[in-house]
This record gives C-alpha cells, structure tokens and sequence, in this order.
C-alpha cells in the first residue's frame, strides 16, 4: 500500500482564505502522498498556499502511515468529526489523485 506522510502546520488567514470564519491562525494536519516526507511536506505547503492560507510553522515530527490506515488516524483523533471527513475509499481516491487532504482545523489559542 502506498505511503502517506502526515504533518501538522500552523497557518494563518491570507488572500482568499478557507480559514473557518473568525479565526486569524490555525492548527491543521495535512495528509499526502509522496516518495519522502519531503516531497510531501511541499505538497502539502504548496496546497495550503493555494488556499489562501499562509504557514506560519512545521510542527514536528513528520509521521508517515499506509493508506489504508486513514479510518483509525480519524477514530483516534477526531472522533466526533468522522462523520465530516473523507471516508477510506474516498481518502484513498484523494491520496491517489496525488492531492493533500485535510484534517479539521483546530484553533489556536495564545
């Protein structure tokens, strides 16, 4: 199956943003494909880019999962936003596609 890194970034509100209405800053975990976590972590910045949103840090440590563990990151994780989220199949369409997915945006509190 193949590899999935995932890492989470910091982002704030740019031009354009998907950024949840009323916040400025965010925490988002990004998902993507890759031959590295390096590859992947560009993906991934070039996708929050492409949303209007900039990245304010790379927090640490990367990770890396096989696809078809996308369910249990979700089950493990958020829980209650399941229902929200890409199932398996549609994940794995996503992943496919070479395309970043997105996990909820959580909020920054200073």
């Amino acid at each position: 199956m193949p590899e999935v890194f995932l890492a989470t970034f910091k982002v704030e509100r740019g031009a354009d943003s998907i950024m949840p209405d009323g916040a400025e800053a965010a925490y988002v975990t990004c998902f993507a494909g890759g031959q590295d976590y390096r590859h992947a972590l560009r993906e991934c910045a070039e996708a929050l880019s492409n949303d209007g949103l900039i990245v304010a840090q790379v927090l640490e440590p990367v990770q890396a999962m096989d696809v078809s563990q996308w369910q249990s990151v979700v089950s493990e994780n958020w829980p209650d936003l399941a229902a929200e989220l890409p199932d398996q199949t549609a994940f794995e369409a996503v992943i496919a596609a070479g395309s970043v997915q997105y996990g909820p945006f959580g909020a920054v509190i200073d």
